[in-house]
């Protein structure tokens, strides 16, 4: 049940109403002043309780989980997985270790539709002050549509929300910055290590850990591509599951870093790809369930190729 009383007109029937059911039912769900349209494209306002949200987005079943920032996108089909969020609720991080999320920097979430010749898609948006998207999740062919309608109506906006400025800076691009690291952890390689390093796992029919982040959300996901296509200057690798975009004019310089053996955790070996000004954008490290022996082995035959 929504969580305040409604006497309004349906928003379906509002000017300008799509003409795709689904859509429609979504806006019926929502409070009038909470629906904005722009030509083929609305979106709901949903109210900032992000532990919540992300908590009972699992019921929803399969949808595409999709992180970026201005170099690199990584999408998955997948359940959303199960969350833990600290006492303050100013942190998340998937069970499974997947998502790893900084709620500092997140300013608002809508629930938005596209309409196209074919169709409509509909996800949810987590986006910073700027309008930036840091985290979104699509819906697929196979996702629980009656539940996401009742999420967007529970979850949609309750008067005005604005997120307090806040000066604190996530781990992905203030603490991953090149200059934190000893400079006996890093060995400097060419900036096309990436790719490289793709193509053999292509050749091998092995997967990577792949690991895209922004400001407030960190996503990684094991990637066993087929293959690398370029398109325009942007490359793309995926499996049946998982896809990775990313801009190779983007990195400029590629790292190995050597994580130390500490607390009876082993010593770990990933590859980090950076901009000109120190920001890290793209990780590659050993898929789950992988030796560290294993992952090293095939990424120091993979780079000596290079």
């Amino acid at each position: 049940m929504n969580r305040f009383f409604r006497s309004r007109k349906p928003s379906s029937a509002l000017e300008g109403a799509p003409a795709d059911s689904f859509t429609a039912r979504l806006l019926d769900a929502a409070a009038p002043g909470n629906v904005h349209r722009s030509g083929p494209c609305c979106s709901i306002c949903l109210w900032p309780e992000w532990a919540r949200m992300l908590a009972t987005l699992t019921a929803l079943g399969e949808v595409l989980v999709v992180t970026a920032n201005p170099g690199a996108i990584l999408g998955a089909r997948r359940v959303y997985p199960a969350m833990d969020f600290d006492i303050g609720t100013r942190h998340g991080q998937s069970v499974d270790g997947a998502l790893d999320a900084e709620f500092v920097p997140w300013n608002e979430a809508l629930a938005v539709c596209h309409e196209h010749e074919n169709g409509s898609t509909h996800a949810v948006e987590f986006r910073d002050a700027a309008g930036a998207v840091l985290h979104k999740v699509c819906l697929t062919d196979r996702s629980a549509r009656d539940v996401f309608v009742e999420w967007v109506e529970h979850h949609q906006a309750i008067g005005e929300s604005q997120m307090p400025p806040d000066p604190l800076r996530s781990r992905w691009s203030t603490v991953q910055r090149r200059h934190w690291f000893d400079y006996d952890e890093i060995e400097l390689l060419p900036a096309t290590s990436v790719e490289r390093v793709l193509h053999c796992a292509a050749a091998q029919k092995r997967a990577v850990r792949v690991i895209v982040g922004n400001e407030g959300m960190v996503h990684g996901a094991d990637l066993a591509p087929r293959c690398l296509h370029a398109r325009r200057q942007w490359l793309f690798a995926s499996d049946d599951d998982t896809g990775l975009h990313f801009d190779p004019c983007e990195l400029r310089e590629t790292l190995l870093h050597r994580v130390p053996a500490a607390g009876g955790r082993p010593s770990a070996l990933t590859l980090k790809a950076f901009t000109d000004d120190g920001l890290l954008r793209l990780a590659l490290a050993a898929p789950r369930h992988e030796s560290e022996t294993t992952w090293t082995n095939f990424l120091t035959t993979a780079l000596a190729e290079s």
